[in-house]
């Protein structure tokens, strides 16, 4: 990798669900450092799912001295953009001390308490969020059933680690496109309503400014230039949420354009011309674009993107290099259909629409099947699912324009990639990068040091639908659907 010119630094940090990325830029827009660390999860009980905001706070630090030393000596000039995953929540005082763990939308103790809260304010929700209320339902959980006994500052992780790095509660802020999930704002303002954050149970003075991406949020405390190598007050930025940035990084402009971000949490994008062609409803969430006037229509699993490695590290054993390469090829011999093994993808609750009773299983197993069925049953589950959200969008009167870009830990699969593509009758572009959001915020932020901005990202494989395969697809993904109705009673 190239050294920085002249002590100039951009630097990033991606707070995802399952590591904390830094990558380190130079003014000509080349990589020049990376480094991560691992979030460390725990499940104390059932449908919990919870993260140390402190550790995670000294993680990321330990990864932006990693890419300090890396990147060259004395980096003098430049800045730090945060960005990470826009639903969940972590409550700190004013001290910046966390009176909660940071709880993802994995963490699905709060499902009843989002249940109320569409029953009560839906359509306010609805008409003005416009998403479903992950950070609303987890507050008002939090006030009624989690034990919090004071009122502190709800943050998103990516906020709370950026005010960490500024050692003050008076950095706090939310970015626009990170409003999607708070269930407690009106997108079209860009302002925290109060009606929806009085139905939390919670109050505005109690949530963070809000601001646009690529807002100086202030400059690093001396503890953490001690420990970066930065020096003190070297600035730190409000990057956009994590979805917005990598869309922004395969350049998603165009009405009808689709992505899919087949991470953790998968979903289906599609661009709209305007606010007024992006409605909510449910099933269909809306969020703002990095540049202001984008917005773009969701439709989503719930942590399902994260099936296929759970399964391969649980239940196959020897795969835990080049996983995918691995299980891909054994699952690939197996016939369309998975030998009449269908798997339901939902162990955290059905998404899109949303549905937080429902859970996974497998159905029609026998003494025949084997790991390699089962993950391929996983898949094709998967696939039957996209296919819905597909057909979500198109109930808007948007009109969905292939091909569909792919991106995220699920696109290095070439056998679910081709799954997708057949099932939806679809081409599917993968584009095989883990560091989209990374790129997205640093195009941002570069274009407003006017550094020149690193490349777009490059399409890395194709597939095309295969049609009697398609035709195939179409009657297992109804047959699919006609289990799920009576699955979802069952469960």
């Amino acid at each position: 990798m190239s050294q920085p010119a002249n002590g100039h630094c951009l630097i990033v940090l991606d707070v995802g669900s399952s590591s904390i990325k830094a990558a380190a830029f130079d003014p000509a827009g080349r990589s020049t450092a990376t480094a991560s660390r691992p979030v460390h999860t725990y499940s104390p009980q059932a449908d919990s799912v919870i993260q140390d905001p402190r550790r995670m706070a000294h993680d990321a630090i330990a990864a932006i001295a990693e890419v300090v030393l890396k990147a060259g000596p004395d980096v003098r000039d430049g800045a730090i953009a945060v960005t990470g995953q826009m639903g969940g929540v972590v409550v700190v005082n004013r001290k910046l001390r966390p009176l909660t763990p940071w709880l993802s939308t994995l963490d699905t103790r709060s499902a009843r308490a989002a249940d109320s809260l569409m029953t009560e304010v839906g359509h306010t929700i609805l008409d003005r969020n416009r998403a479903a209320p992950f950070m609303a339902s987890k507050l008002r959980w939090l006030r009624e059933y989690g034990g919090l006994q004071s009122e502190g500052v709800a943050l998103l992780i990516g906020p709370y680690l950026a005010a960490a790095l500024c050692g003050s509660v008076r950095a706090c802020i939310i970015d626009r496109t990170s409003l999607t999930w708070t269930g407690m704002a009106d997108i079209a303002r860009s302002t925290w309503d109060e009606e929806l954050v009085a139905a939390a149970g919670w109050s505005t003075d109690a949530l963070p400014a809000i601001v646009e991406p690529g807002f100086v949020v202030g400059g690093i405390d001396r503890a953490a230039s001690r420990v970066t190598g930065l020096p003190m007050g070297f600035p730190v930025i409000a990057g956009p949420g994590d979805q917005a940035a990598s869309l922004s990084a395969i350049q998603l402009t165009s009405p009808g354009r689709i992505a899919d971000t087949a991470a953790t949490f998968p979903m289906l994008v599609m661009t709209v011309s305007g606010l007024d062609q992006a409605r909510a409803c449910s099933g269909i969430d809306v969020m703002a674009g990095v540049d202001l006037g984008r917005w773009h229509l969701l439709s989503y699993m719930l942590g399902t993107g994260a099936l296929p490695s759970w399964w391969g590290e649980h239940f196959w054993p020897g795969v835990e290099s080049a996983m995918f390469d691995h299980m891909d090829a054994a699952a690939r011999a197996i016939e369309v259909g998975a030998n009449g093994l269908v798997a339901v993808p939902h162990f955290s609750g059905r998404g899109s629409p949303p549905d937080s009773t429902m859970k996974g299983g497998l159905i029609g197993l026998s003494w025949s099947h084997r790991p390699e069925h089962v993950y391929r049953a996983f898949l094709e589950g998967i696939a039957y699912e996209y296919r819905h959200l597909l057909r979500l969008l198109s109930s808007t009167g948007g009109v969905p324009v292939g091909p569909v870009v792919a991106f995220g830990g699920g696109a290095h699969s070439a056998l679910l990639s081709q799954i997708k593509a057949d099932v939806l009758g679809l081409e599917y572009r993968r584009v095989m990068r883990g560091d989209l959001t990374t790129l997205g915020t640093a195009r941002l932020v570069a274009r407003l040091l006017g550094w020149h901005l690193p490349p777009l990202a490059r399409v890395n494989a194709r597939h095309i639908p295969r049609q009697q395969i398609h035709r195939r697809y179409q009657m297992l993904a109804d047959r699919y659907d006609a289990l799920l109705d009576a699955w979802g009673y069952l469960t």
